[in-house]
């Protein structure tokens, strides 16, 4: 099979939409996969993070009551200290007594639950119900043998953080209240904040891990600047757990949300950062499908010229390199009417031919076909297809105008009457044509019956005029 122009085109045209069929198959097969791959990883960190609170949260708690025992424990020793002396003490007493005991502060509160002395004078007069701190200890006030120590919580007068543990002496007359400033707590308390969970987990480029609460204000992220804000300013709308892509700060991105206790955790990863290897691989499939396509074009283009090497074998005749009756049935059947071009068709036939190979040899025979075959491809010129479809028969199909047509049949017949060759002293031809203007049945074949018509009424004479009989009619 010979591919004409517009088969290539149809070739090429398909052969790049399939190809770019395959690289936007290959683009969607590489960001799935690197969407799982995210999604694998937020995870893996939503897991990381979740843990961590949750372990930061346990070591806070255990830390807290192995505190309080320790403040209770002080408190009821200076309990102890102060029954056992026969005076009461004075502001400095109390002072001394509280570096001994390695507390900030000491409260002596009355029955009622009134704060009467201490280290801190200022405070005097505040009682159980002087605010929402120190209401935590109106149980003590009801049961005498009860001890309890505060979490770490503003105080009443200044706000401060500060740790309150409270017992009864042992007669029961007063109450003695401890206060530390719990500085390891807090700065553990600090370190475990949500804002320093998450400042400290390990960064990825394109990658930020959030940190909110149910409410959707955001406690605790990698990127500083979006501490405090709510995660719908940011693009993360009301989503409590899922997966899904949105602009998140600007940034088209992937995200995975989940609520782990008190918080939800959410971890935004850049579509850009996290498809940039899509471009380069894009590019080498696309390099790799271009070098198979000009294999391919290759192998077709050599394919298609070994396909045309045999087809213009199998239709050109090998004696005399014109085209033999194969291409000439081919161009009879394909060949349609069309009046508007000037055809004129000539059938030529080698006279005496049968007489020369009989009295001569074939050497002389196919010395009269080579030499017909040379003398027509010197007259005719042009837009000319020349045919050997038989022994001695020529077929020359002439686009041209009539005279020129002609012009072209009287230099053939003239040439080959002024021919000699080796084994023959001359060469006689018969030749008759038909122009299409003349005919109303304007196809190849109408043609041909008419030139051959006339060819053979030349022939007729040429044998009356020498003496012959044409082996046609014998």
């Amino acid at each position: 099979m010979v591919f004409n122009s517009k088969q290539k085109r149809i070739f090429f045209v398909a052969f790049f939409a399939v190809v770019l069929l395959l690289l936007c198959l290959e683009s969607w097969i590489q960001i799935r996969g690197n969407r799982m791959q995210a999604g694998e990883a937020a995870d893996l960190l939503i897991g990381q993070v979740s843990r961590i609170i949750q372990e930061n949260a346990k070591e806070e708690k255990a830390l807290t009551e192995t505190l309080k025992e320790s403040y209770i424990t002080r408190a009821e020793s200076v309990a102890y200290i102060l029954d056992h002396r026969t005076t009461a003490p004075s502001e400095a007493e109390l002072d001394e007594i509280a570096k001994l005991q390695r507390v900030d502060e000491i409260h002596i509160f009355d029955t009622s639950g009134t704060i009467v002395s201490g280290t801190e004078p200022k405070y005097y007069g505040y009682n159980f119900d002087s605010g929402k701190q120190m209401n935590y200890f109106k149980k003590m006030l009801t049961d005498k043998k009860l001890t309890m120590c505060q979490d770490v919580t503003p105080n009443t007068a200044e706000g401060k953080p500060m740790m309150y543990a409270i017992c009864w002496n042992d007669t029961g007359t007063y109450m003695v209240q401890v206060g530390i400033e719990p500085v390891r707590l807090l700065n553990e308390l600090r370190a475990n904040e949500i804002s320093e969970v998450v400042a400290n987990m390990p960064s990825y480029e394109g990658t930020t891990i959030i940190v909110a609460t149910k409410k959707g204000k955001i406690v605790g992220a990698t990127k500083a600047e979006l501490q405090g804000k709510p995660i719908s300013a940011i693009g993360l709308g009301k989503a409590k757990s899922g997966r899904f892509t949105a602009r998140v700060n600007g940034a088209w991105s992937y995200c995975d949300v989940k609520t782990s206790g008190r918080y939800r955790i959410a971890v935004v990863q850049e579509v850009k950062t996290i498809n940039a290897d899509v471009p380069r691989t894009v590019l080498i499939v696309a390099a790799y499908l271009a070098l198979a396509g000009i294999c391919m074009g290759l192998l077709l283009k050599r394919l298609s010229q070994r396909v045309r090497e045999e087809h213009r074998e199998a239709i050109t005749d090998a004696m005399t390199g014109f085209l033999n009756r194969r291409a000439y049935t081919e161009a009879e059947a394909f060949l349609k009417p069309d009046t508007t071009r000037d055809i004129t068709y000539v059938y030529a036939d080698i006279n005496g031919l049968k007489h020369a190979n009989d009295t001569l040899g074939h050497d002389a025979g196919d010395e009269l076909i080579t030499a017909a075959a040379a003398c027509m491809r010197e007259a005719f010129d042009g837009d000319t297809k020349l045919y050997r479809v038989g022994g001695d028969e020529f077929i020359a199909v002439v686009a041209a105008p009539p005279e020129r047509a002609k012009a072209m049949v009287d230099d053939f017949l003239a040439r080959a009457a002024a021919w000699h060759g080796r084994f023959n002293d001359a060469l006689s031809v018969s030749c008759g044509s038909a122009y299409r203007g003349e005919l109303e049945d304007a196809s190849l074949g109408a043609l041909q019956k008419k030139a051959e018509a006339r060819m053979y009424k030349m022939k007729q004479q040429y044998y009356k005029e020498n003496g012959g009989a044409d082996r046609r009619r014998t």
